[in-house]
């Protein structure tokens, strides 16, 4: 038979032979450059290939897409934010963390959430904010960008409506500036425009 022959050598030659096969089929370029680039994504490609030769191709690439979702919500859940201020000759705001030179408002707080405000982020959005208007002294205005904010669900608007009446409870206003996507249909779908009013609702975070 053709296998016939495969009797004879060693096994640990005929295992040497299959080893130095698998090797060739990985991209180790490809590693490479993801371990350099992303290290998320680098432990992601080891676990995945643990997987699949552990416990076979289908299971392991099951395993892999879980943790890809479990990972993308955890970054969806915390997002990066900013405080915004505006730099001389320069359209536009900018983060004040990266710009230290840039100018704020007096008494206006600017602020930019990265992200939707749905239900599992809305609890970190909350506690942002309340970190920075504590951070604010003097503030009469916190103006809130919406830019990214391309959805908000209801949980997402009782949060910025508890913003909104801590705020008032303190003699405070909140503005919205450049809300799109579904983001002004929700708030208007929950009362949330109506309680503030849509004088408080701006086309650019200029005005």
């Amino acid at each position: 038979s053709v296998t016939g022959p495969l009797a004879y050598p060693p096994t640990a030659a005929l295992a040497a032979i299959v080893i130095t096969a698998v090797i060739h089929l990985f991209e180790w370029e490809t590693i490479t450059w993801f371990r350099r680039v992303s290290r998320p994504e680098f432990r992601l490609t080891v676990i995945t290939t643990l997987g699949v030769i552990s416990v076979g191709m289908a299971p392991g690439v099951l395993v892999a897409a879980i943790l890809s979702l479990f990972g993308l919500l955890a970054r969806a859940s915390r997002p990066p934010d900013a405080i915004l201020g505006t730099l001389p000759g320069l359209r536009g705001h900018v983060d004040v963390a990266e710009f230290p030179q840039a100018v704020t408002l007096p008494g206006v707080l600017a602020y930019r959430f990265d992200a939707s405000v749905v239900y599992f982020n809305a609890p970190y959005f909350s506690s942002r904010v309340r970190q920075v208007i504590s951070n604010s002294h003097d503030l009469e205005w916190f103006v809130l960008d919406a830019e990214v904010m391309m959805f908000v669900d209801t949980t997402g608007s009782d949060a910025l409506e508890e913003v909104r009446r801590n705020l008032a409870a303190s003699g405070k206003q909140m503005a919205l500036a450049r809300d799109r996507g579904t983001c002004p249909k929700v708030l208007v779908s929950t009362g949330f425009v109506d309680r503030r009013g849509n004088d408080h609702v701006f086309v650019t975070a200029q005005d």
